[in-house]
């Protein structure tokens, strides 16, 4: 069994430090409306695509800050990424190549946005038990302290 690196407090890092501030914006266009449709129904439409929009918006924050907790904006062929020092791509809605996942912004290679991806959830998980996830400098995440509960 291998040694683990164990961390400092003073070495992790938030990941709501790496989370764009404000969230990324992407153009929202208004649905067709059909001739059929009342304006209840159009109203409603409307209502599950800004929903819709709005999830989008927050997952492409959530990979673009999980980019940069990576590093990934170092090495970076877009210019803004690595003046900004951090991930600002975003993935076209009909990309040319055949990357499956439509969220991510794949600036560079397929390993890399998979890996990514797959700190997603562990990062959720740590976030529904309760604790702020902390990240390592080589990219793991750890929880923090258990977060205060705010009664309404």
């Amino acid at each position: 069994m291998g040694k683990r690196k164990k961390f400092s407090q003073d070495e992790l890092v938030p990941f709501c430090s790496f989370v764009p501030d404000p969230l990324p914006e992407l153009p929202f266009s208004l649905p067709v409306r059909h001739p059929q449709q009342t304006d209840e129904q159009y109203a409603a439409y409307i209502d599950i695509q800004k929903r819709a929009h709005r999830r989008y918006v927050v997952l492409l924050a959530l990979f673009q800050g999980m980019a940069t907790a990576f590093g990934y904006h170092k090495i970076c062929n877009k210019p803004a990424c690595r003046r900004k020092q951090c991930c600002t791509g975003r993935r076209d809605f009909f990309p040319k190549d055949d990357y499956p996942v439509m969220l991510f912004p794949l600036c560079g290679t397929v390993e890399m946005a998979e890996r990514a991806r797959a700190a997603i959830p562990r990062m959720i998980d740590i976030l529904k038990s309760g604790y702020n996830p902390l990240v390592a400098p080589d990219g793991s995440l750890h929880p923090s302290k258990k977060m205060l509960e705010v009664e309404p």
